[in-house]
């Protein structure tokens, strides 16, 4: 009877091991997919409503401003006369990062100007929960075009595009880079 019930308690043990393995690993997963829908997500709230007020300016031949709070993750609004038109809310988990002038700024303010352009122009970084970037978008002001421009980057497999080393990699980054893709 006492070998029984070791060996009881020893399957007992490796089933609740076996378990505590398959949830572990499904949390892991669940994390990692809301990460990247995060990601997503914050991707396309910030090209929308760049695109949304240039459009606007253009149309209106008016002035809008738009404060990026990296920190808050928050994007604000504003028309020419500084009155908030729009608050948006960025997803909390993950990070946001813009170089500009050789330094990551704590906030950046931009002014999508009557013809729908942009000044001044810079990029955002999208940084999933490891620190990695996950997308680069690029807005561009072209004075002989007259409206903004969007260029949006995918993270292939860079792994050397961390938070952490921004400044650096943004010097160093490069369009013909196979390790990222514009969409």
């Amino acid at each position: 009877m006492g070998k029984r019930s070791g060996s009881l308690s020893l399957e007992a043990l490796i089933i609740l091991t076996l378990i505590i393995l398959t949830v572990s690993i499904g949390h892991i997963q669940i994390q990692k997919a809301k990460s990247i829908t995060q990601v997503n997500d914050a991707k396309i709230l910030i090209a929308d409503v760049f695109k949304k007020y240039a459009v606007l300016s253009l149309d209106r031949r008016i002035i809008h401003k738009i404060a990026f709070d990296y920190g808050g993750k928050f994007l604000d609004v504003f028309d020419s006369d500084d009155e908030k038109k729009e608050h948006l809310d960025l997803p909390k988990d993950i990070r946001y990062a813009s170089v500009y002038g050789g330094v990551v700024p704590p906030t950046i303010t931009a002014k999508i100007t009557e013809d729908g352009n942009i000044t001044p122009i810079f990029t955002i970084y999208i940084f999933d929960r490891g620190d990695l970037a996950r997308y680069r978008i690029s807005l561009y002001g072209f004075d002989t075009l007259k409206h903004l421009r969007i260029y949006i980057y995918k993270n292939k497999g860079d792994q050397t595009a961390k938070y952490g080393d921004i400044v650096n990699f943004h010097s160093k980054f490069s369009e013909g880079s196979k390790l990222w893709e514009r969409e």
